[in-house]
């Protein structure tokens, strides 16, 4: 996923002037990781990953997950 998404030309030429994109590492801050498990759980009623959480300048959530290929 990060070279889809972290490491995409194209993707960046979006992202950048966009959002701010932060990528969380499960393995580096499972603190991090749990949070974000946690919102999905209750915003979505599942867990798993790869997922996206979007937060819109009024603060309203926004949950994508990727689906298996």
């Amino acid at each position: 996923m990060a070279a889809e998404s972290f490491e995409n030309e194209e993707s960046a030429e979006f992202l950048n002037p966009h959002y701010i994109a932060v990528k969380v590492s499960r393995e580096a801050r499972p603190d991090l990781d749990a949070v974000y498990m946690s919102a999905m759980q209750q915003l979505t009623g599942t867990r798993g990953g790869p997922m996206s959480v979007w937060l819109t300048a009024a603060r309203a959530t926004s949950v994508r997950m990727a689906q298996a290929t």
